[in-house]
């Protein structure tokens, strides 16, 4: 129970309004909470469908590479990305 420094408690109609709340901010935010694991899960998801891009990317270059030796430093700094993004 809240006091104030002049010594009495609440009246029952303002401890339930900060009854009322807390509630209302426990409710936000265990749905904040639901609202950051589905965007964890999309942004998972999204990561894979990313990775599996930069991967065929990469390749194709190197297949590339073998009739073009200028994309050398190209087909190097996406190896060194592609590595930095898994880790």
């Amino acid at each position: 129970m809240r006091r104030s420094a002049s010594g009495p408690s609440l009246s029952g109609k303002q401890e339930e309004k900060w009854r009322f709340q807390a509630e209302i901010l426990r409710a936000e935010c265990n749905f904040l909470r639901m609202e950051r694991e589905v965007a964890l899960r999309k942004l998972d998801r999204h990561r894979g469908q990313m990775e599996a891009a930069l991967k065929s990317a990469v390749e194709t270059l190197v297949s590339v590479n073998a009739k073009h030796a200028s994309l050398k430093p190209i087909i190097e700094s996406l190896c060194l990305y592609v590595k930095l993004a898994r880790a």
